[in-house]
């Protein structure tokens, strides 16, 4: 068997073990299985293509020279969204100060709803019109479909809070889902 194929079977924790002994394969693995979500989560933030996958490489520069001292905790994957999220912002900070403001910002919500709309595209106008915040949150729960102590972990910001974001950001898509179907008919 190769090391390949015996690392790739394993978990990631495991995968970062064979990597603190020295394995070469292992980051390549790591980078292959979380490499597109990463872009994924950094477009929702960003909305820039080209931007997310620069920051994305930054992110796993990070990831690399991370990993020697990696200490299994709270989950590997919350570890490399953690990354992903402070690199972003830091990114933002300094090329769209405009944006990075909005990224600290946490409206206040008025119902109790957890779903996502039916068959709702994550890369439409709709939810591109939402500020990063919303679009980071609700890109965790329901495309990356953490759970929101995990998103918790990630972004620094207490269960009920983003389970505010969440309701406020899924009532308020529905009334402009709501809004833009009644022009359409006008």
């Amino acid at each position: 068997m190769t090391e390949n194929c015996r690392i790739s079977n394993q978990s990631d924790e495991k995968v970062v073990e064979e990597f603190q002994k020295g394995s070469g394969k292992a980051f390549e693995l790591i980078f292959d299985k979380y490499y597109s979500g990463i872009v994924r989560y950094i477009s929702c933030m960003i909305n820039i293509k080209e931007e997310a996958r620069d920051i994305a490489q930054e992110v796993f520069l990070k990831v690399h020279g991370g990993l020697r001292s990696y200490k299994a905790s709270g989950g590997f994957k919350a570890w490399i969204l953690t990354i992903a999220r402070r690199t972003t912002i830091d990114h933002l900070r300094k090329k769209h100060p405009e944006t990075a403001t909005e990224l600290s910002v946490i409206d206040s919500c008025l119902s109790n709803c957890q779903r996502v709309p039916d068959n709702f595209d994550f890369s439409d106008d709709l939810f591109m019109s939402l500020n990063p915040l919303q679009r980071e949150i609700l890109s965790l729960k329901f495309v990356e479909e953490l759970s929101y102590q995990e998103i918790s972990e990630i972004t620094g910001l207490p269960e009920g809070k983003l389970r505010k974001v969440v309701c406020f950001t899924l009532k308020s898509l529905r009334e402009k889902e709501i809004n833009n179907d009644m022009h359409k008919n006008n």
